[in-house]
């Protein structure tokens, strides 16, 4: 009843599954709490949360550095353009550097990339200090307590993303 219950809240949804056809792979080694600690935890910390808080904080330098480069070259053609006059023919290209930088700028995707950085780090980071207190007997003795948290750190990263992405779907459609 549960599982019908939550399929029914999402049937919206199935209309986006027709014909997506699931990924075959095998299911994860877990056969007890240890192995759940290296397969899931460690696993998703290893081969997702760091490597993405990584490539996220690549991304926004990228926009940052694209950024400055704009504004660079939008300020020395201005001041070519001031210096010079227009007989170079550059005037018009001003009113283009300015709206490449105002685009960049605008858009914000640094910030999009860092806050999400900063939630991938910040999951692995918590992710990584619960395997650890459970490994050194500091804490998370218990198997079905350690293994909630470990789900609910991870769902509470996935539900921030999904309701990131619901929000700009929905101002999309506005």
């Amino acid at each position: 009843r549960r599982a019908d219950t939550v399929l029914d809240d999402a049937g919206d949804l199935v209309a986006h599954t027709l014909g997506v056809a699931p990924v075959a792979r095998p299911l994860p080694d877990v056969r007890d709490v240890p192995s759940y600690l290296t397969s899931r935890v460690r696993g998703q910390v290893a081969g997702y949360y760091a490597p993405m808080a990584e490539r996220m904080a690549r991304l926004a330098a990228r926009i940052r550095w694209a950024a400055t480069a704009v504004t660079v070259a939008s300020a020395l053609l201005a001041a070519t353009v001031g210096v010079l006059g227009d007989g170079l023919g550059l005037t018009a290209w001003l009113g283009v550097a300015a709206t490449a930088t105002t685009a960049l700028v605008g858009y914000g995707a640094a910030q999009q990339y860092e806050a999400q950085q900063i939630e991938f780090a910040r999951t692995a980071d918590q992710l990584t200090r619960l395997c650890l207190t459970r490994e050194t007997g500091h804490g998370w003795t218990d198997d079905d307590a350690f293994v909630a948290e470990a789900e609910r750190i991870i769902s509470v990263s996935n539900e921030g993303w999904m309701a990131k992405m619901i929000e700009e779907d929905g101002a999309a459609q506005q």
